[in-house]
């Protein structure tokens, strides 16, 4: 069987012709001859699908895509009842339908034929961009600024712009610089986030001088923003002014519920942010549906003996499990020196905690951004990153830092102090289980707003960007999703407690539709 790939790019010109022409002059009857005498060829082409064809000469119309792998396997699975001796494909490219399933290349190898493929076209060509990926969350926050990460495909250096648009609404654009030296480059384009609903984002890039393929410029993805205030706890230990301005700071930020419990006495919380009067009423969650209901936990300067047993397995629990996000803030019996380093809890904590060199340090030292910090849209005071430095730069300094220990392999430090010449973590993150976890290791951030002018918003700005941060991906009670995975539409719905009687006898339709409608 002889496949040869019919998609919109091989009508592409280059200097010894279209790529078609050049793949059909390997196709004429005189080429093929020889293979005849010796075997029976079943002509084929393909774009999205496979399909048989009396001869290469009188082809189909173009096709938007090279479903290279499904189109293999249906061609190999119709092909099976005859003695098939080999597949000869001629393309000009990989699959771009994304990538080809694990399920797809096993029944492929299945039927022991031998693939022989023949590319078409040059190998590099530095008049074509291609926006190989785009990575986004699922969910975001109104009022939030989403930032998208892009990955760009290229054989030449220059610039190249990237815009993008919600439907036909045009959103934000940025130049790219291309690096001559690399074949792709990784790229962010930010956008505002303003109402609940539903993103229908699309991404473009902006055809460069003599680029006739177009078809590999552009991506769509779905971005949900639910209409929903998600919930924080916070619990302390100690009566002070980063309890204080943390709480004013996220009090008038709409998409955030905040709930507080400040020890006050061995056997007193003080409760501030609750919705009903018995809440939080016997200090904190007992059971793990009463933690549970919470999208974030943020655990300040309290020894871990505040704890027990099963209140810190359900700590861990809410992170692995629950998919929710903690974050741990310094203090003089926070961290390791509240011996969290012993706790179960210390397992989903970017850092390895330990009592020894846990010291908290009641000096003065200026936060800084790290590379990673740079790129965060948690951390963006402003869209330009020249300008955005300069406003860390010009920060007050904190009040204190804590040592926190060396760092696990998937922890990512944002920000950092310098103390004796040597930068340590202030601002670490990483991925645990369903959640993510993160330590902030200064209890002095109020320093900013004590020492800013009134008017000056970037304390607030700070805890706002980074609560959102750390409720945006928290799984909400029921969720439903869809995703395609290349021609497959997987719906998935998921109950966060199965048992809650709100969502008992739950029903869902799906209704499928092309983009022609």
């Amino acid at each position: 069987a002889i496949l040869l790939d019919t998609s919109a790019s091989m009508a592409s010109t280059e200097p010894r012709g279209t790529r078609m022409a050049q793949a059909q002059s390997l196709l004429t009857p005189e080429s093929l001859a020889e293979l005849s005498r010796t075997y029976t060829i079943l002509p084929y082409s393909f774009d999205e699908a496979a399909s048989p064809l009396d001869n290469f000469t009188n082809l189909p119309d173009p096709g938007q895509a090279s479903r290279l792998g499904s189109s293999l396997l249906q061609t190999l699975r119709e092909a099976s009842t005859s003695s098939l001796g080999a597949v000869i494909l001629l393309s000009d490219g990989a699959d771009n339908s994304g990538a080809i399933a694990q399920n797809v290349l096993s029944e492929i190898a299945s039927f022991g034929v031998p693939v022989h493929t023949v590319g078409i076209g040059r190998e590099q060509i530095p008049e074509d961009l291609e926006l190989e990926e785009v990575f986004l969350p699922s969910k975001a926050l109104p009022g939030t600024t989403l930032s998208a990460r892009v990955n760009i495909r290229h054989d030449a250096g220059g610039k190249a712009r990237i815009k993008a648009y919600d439907g036909d609404t045009f959103l934000s654009t940025t130049e790219v610089d291309l690096d001559p030296a690399q074949s792709s480059t990784l790229a962010f384009i930010n956008i505002e986030v303003e109402n609940p609903g539903q993103l229908d984002l699309h991404f473009t890039l902006d055809p460069i001088n003599g680029e006739r393929n177009l078809a590999n410029n552009s991506r769509s993805s779905v971005v949900d923003v639910p209409d929903a205030r998600y919930r924080i706890l916070y619990v302390e230990g100690e009566p002070r002014w980063e309890y204080k301005f943390l709480q004013r700071a996220l009090q008038e930020d709409p998409s955030i519920r905040l709930s507080t419990l400040l020890k006050v006495t061995p056997n007193k919380y003080y409760r501030q942010g609750i919705d009903e009067p018995a809440q939080l009423e016997d200090g904190f969650p007992s059971e793990r549906h009463e933690l549970f209901a919470y999208d974030a936990l943020l655990i300040g300067s309290m020894n871990v003996a505040e704890f027990s047993a099963e209140q810190q397995e359900m700590i861990r629990d809410f992170v692995s499990e629950r998919g929710g996000s903690l974050m741990m803030i310094a203090g003089l019996n926070g961290l390791g020196l509240g011996g969290w380093g012993e706790s179960v809890v210390s397992e989903v904590l970017p850092s390895r905690l330990s009592t020894d060199n846990a010291a908290f340090v009641r000096q003065k030292a200026r936060a800084q951004l790290t590379d990673a910090g740079r790129q965060a849209p948690l951390l963006k005071f402003s869209d330009s990153n020249d300008d955005n430095a300069t406003q860390w730069s010009e920060l007050p300094e904190i009040a204190d830092y804590q040592n926190i220990g060396p760092l696990r392999p998937a922890a990512s430090t944002l920000l950092e102090v310098v103390v004796d010449g040597h930068p340590q973590p202030l601002l670490v993150t990483q991925p645990y289980g369903r959640g993510q976890s993160a330590i902030l290791a200064t209890g002095g951030t109020w320093r900013w707003q004590m020492s800013l002018p009134l008017e000056d918003m970037r304390h607030e700005t700070f805890w706002r960007q980074l609560a959102r941060h750390l409720v945006a991906n928290s799984p909400r009670p029921f969720e439903l999703s869809a995703t395609v995975d290349n021609e497959d539409i997987v719906v998935r719905a998921e109950l966060r407690d199965p048992e809650d009687e709100a969502w008992q006898d739950l029903a869902i339709t799906a209704v499928v539709s092309s983009d022609s409608g």
